[in-house]
């Protein structure tokens, strides 16, 4: 191989090179972003928690006041709904959204993984170009 065909190759992995950093760069900043609403989601589910659990409490403490039938029907009706398939489908669909966010993130580290291991053979395609190079500008000397 010639000294510019070595050139034309080195310069082809630089450009491969440089377009797997941009790559990278575009995939923390997409890991960034997805943190970020992750933490949302998180803080959204402690407060749906928090939220849920005072007004247990809240109920609780009616139910313990009266004994009334129409507070005690009142009653069961409203634990059945903090307790119920309503409460649990909602907490679940954020938690179902959080394990989406992180099943996207675990993916995005898998690319960037990717990415760095074809720019460390890349990068020793180009050291092995840079020698074959040299020895060729020496035979032509």
């Amino acid at each position: 191989m010639g000294t510019d065909q070595i050139m034309r190759q080195i310069r082809r992995y630089e450009s491969r090179i440089e377009s797997l950093q941009k790559e990278i760069r575009e995939l923390e900043q997409d890991n960034e972003e997805l943190e970020l609403l992750a933490g949302k989601y998180r803080n959204l589910q402690s407060s749906f928690e928090a939220h849920q659990s005072e007004r247990k409490n809240a109920l609780s403490v009616l139910e313990h006041a009266s004994n009334m039938n129409s507070v005690s029907g009142y009653c069961r009706g409203m634990h059945s709904l903090l307790n119920g398939s309503e409460f649990s489908g909602a907490y679940n669909g954020i938690s179902e959204s959080i394990s989406k966010i992180r099943k996207k993130q675990r993916q995005a580290e898998e690319e960037i993984s990717i990415c760095r291991s074809q720019i460390n053979a890349y990068s020793t395609e180009i050291n092995q170009l840079e020698c074959a190079y040299q020895k060729a500008v020496q035979a032509e000397a």
